[in-house]
This record gives C-alpha cells, sequence and structure tokens, in this order.
C-alpha cells in the first residue's frame, strides 16, 4: 500500500497509477487520456462547515450543474460532474477537521468511463495525514 499526498492529507495510490507532485497540487494519472488533479487549504479557526463548502462548489460551475452530497474516507462534503465536448470533469469538495481537500479529474469521457472506479477507490482511502489530529493552526 503506497500512500500520497500533501502536508495534511494523504491516500492509497491505485494500482497501475503514478503521483507527480507538483508545488501547486498533486496529479495522479493512469494514462495519457485523464488526470486527477489534488491540493487542499486549511481555515484558521474551527472546522469546514458543509456549507462553506456547498458555497465553494458552486462557483465557476455551469448554470446547469448542482453539486451533490458525496463522503471519501474521513472526508465530506459536494462533488459536480460534467461534460464539455469530448471531455469529462468531475470535482470534489472535501473536508474534515479544518483541512479542505479540492479535487479534480479531467480527461476525455472513454478514460473516466474506464478510470472512475480507482479514482472513486483512491477517494475512499482519503485521510488527514498521521499524526491524526495534528493539524495546523
Amino acid at each position: 500500500m503506497k500512500f500520497v499526498g500533501g502536508t495534511w492529507w494523504e491516500l492509497q495510490l491505485a494500482e497501475g497509477w503514478r503521483a507527480h507532485d507538483h508545488p501547486e497540487c498533486l496529479t495522479l494519472t493512469k494514462s495519457n487520456d485523464g488526470a486527477f488533479q489534488l491540493s487542499a487549504a486549511t481555515k484558521r479557526s474551527g472546522p469546514v462547515l458543509q456549507s462553506e463548502i456547498e458555497v465553494q462548489s458552486r462557483k465557476g460551475m455551469p448554470a446547469s450543474v448542482h453539486s451533490v452530497p458525496f463522503s471519501a474516507g474521513e472526508f465530506s462534503g459536494f462533488c459536480v460532474g460534467y461534460g464539455e465536448g469530448e471531455h469529462h470533469w468531475q470535482r470534489f469538495w472535501l473536508a474534515c477537521a479544518n483541512v479542505l481537500v479540492f479535487a479534480t479529474y479531467n480527461g476525455l469521457h472513454e478514460a473516466w468511463r474506464s478510470e472512475q472506479p480507482s479514482v472513486y477507490a483512491m477517494l475512499h482511502t482519503l485521510r488527514l495525514r498521521q499524526p491524526a489530529n495534528v493539524l495546523p493552526v
């Protein structure tokens, strides 16, 4: 089991996927036709509220797209999915305590259909980075 992630969070990398760490995000890929990117932020005071996540999930989205509740590992929040031409976008805003993870899958519709099970499996292993309960202030 190989876990990858950021400063405050991590998830298990699915078999056959590669991780590329960039200053602004972690990019996970299995093919050249899609990419799963994750980044995070922390809230200085108190936990991230579901109402705050829902507001974030609506920003910059097409009017016809609606966010739906989504849980992943220790995190919960919202996700949206939509298509633009040949491409599919799936976006997740997930929080645990004061950590907010923003994850986006983008790629060809065919890639999403084949890589979706792995993306969801990885998300369901999402957890706060160990040691638990040690979060930045």
